[in-house]
């Protein structure tokens, strides 16, 4: 599995500096690249610079000038390459609604979250399985 992870392009949002900074690095020793943004707003604009590259979207939901929540709606409803989405966050995902988390994303992770967690949710996705929600 890892070494399928290798040649992917990974766009993670974060807008923690501390997590981001950390996780990318992390990140980096398992994807081919990561392109990082420290908000929707700016995963939106880095999502269209790199949206040939990237393959999957990590993303937390609960982040100033627009969540993680619609900037997936956003890259959904204008982009020709739908990538899969993982959300992750500190919130149970009743507190955003299960029907809009399971049409927005291909996977929810609650915070704090196990890498190995979080690569089985990325594998799965790449593969088209749809995922894990509210665990």
């Amino acid at each position: 599995m890892i070494n399928n992870l290798r040649k992917l392009n990974i766009l993670y949002v974060e807008d923690d500096d501390f997590i981001r900074e950390h996780t990318t690095l992390l990140l980096k020793t398992i994807f081919k690249d990561v392109y990082t943004a420290k908000d929707g707003k700016d995963g939106i604009l880095a999502y269209k610079q790199h949206y040939k590259e990237v393959d999957a979207i990590i993303t937390d939901i609960n982040m100033p000038y627009l969540s993680g929540l619609e900037m997936a709606k956003k890259i959904n409803a204008n982009c020709k390459l739908k990538r899969p989405i993982i959300a992750v966050s500190a919130y149970d995902c009743d507190d955003y609604g299960i029907t809009e988390i399971s049409e927005n994303f291909s996977h929810y992770l609650r915070k704090p979250i196990q890498i190995k967690d979080l690569i089985k949710s990325i594998d799965k996705a790449i593969k088209g399985e749809v995922g894990d929600y509210c665990k």
